[in-house]
């Protein structure tokens, strides 16, 4: 079809009224169909930058406009389809639930417990501070980070050292040892710079 065939079908057209069942087979034939220039206009719109002039006229538009509705139902049925929920809510999986392989039955059974939470950990934290005068042990060229006070023996081995002050250093973060053979191996070593 010519761009002037085109041209004078809709010029033929222009201002005649559809009937309602032209109307409503349009509505059917549209559903679901995306349009065709759609990809076209996302990229002649992206990047694009509103003047402040624009964003004013933009804000402007829907000032003082009040939503009407035409019944109480639909009003309710809006304002609940505003209210959306997670797309997961109420999803069951292969591994949700008692199927998940961490599924513990008894939830009471588990121990609540962090070390780091209680007077008697932060007291041994200060004393062990004000021992080392707030500085790192070791006091060379390298010392940085934050200071931390470490267990020469450790916290989950001996319970009963846990809160005994010849059993913390303070050690800066790079001196502070990353895994535990290091901790072994240093063990000696803290101890005598702590005497």
């Amino acid at each position: 079809m010519s761009d002037e065939l085109k041209l004078k079908l809709s010029l033929a057209k222009k201002g005649k009224a559809f009937s309602n069942e032209h109307r409503a087979n349009l509505s059917k034939s549209h559903k679901g169909k995306m349009p065709s220039n759609l990809e076209t206009f996302k990229i002649a719109r992206r990047g694009y930058k509103m003047t402040a002039e624009e964003k004013i006229k933009h804000g402007l538009c829907l000032t003082g406009r009040k939503l009407t509705y035409k019944s109480e139902e639909t009003r309710k049925r809006a304002i609940q389809n505003l209210r959306t929920t997670a797309w997961n809510k109420g999803l069951k999986g292969s591994h949700s639930g008692d199927k998940n392989p961490n599924w513990i039955v008894d939830r009471s059974q588990l121990k609540k417990y962090n070390r780091q939470i209680g007077t008697r950990h932060k007291e041994w934290v200060e004393a062990c501070k004000e021992r080392d005068n707030r500085k790192c042990k070791f006091r060379d060229k390298d010392c940085c980070g934050q200071l931390e006070v470490h267990h020469i023996f450790r916290f989950s081995e001996y319970p009963e050292k846990r809160y005994d002050i010849s059993n913390g250093i303070c050690l800066c973060h790079y001196h502070h040892p990353r895994k535990r053979e290091m901790e072994v191996q240093m063990r000696n070593i803290f101890i005598k710079l702590i005497s």
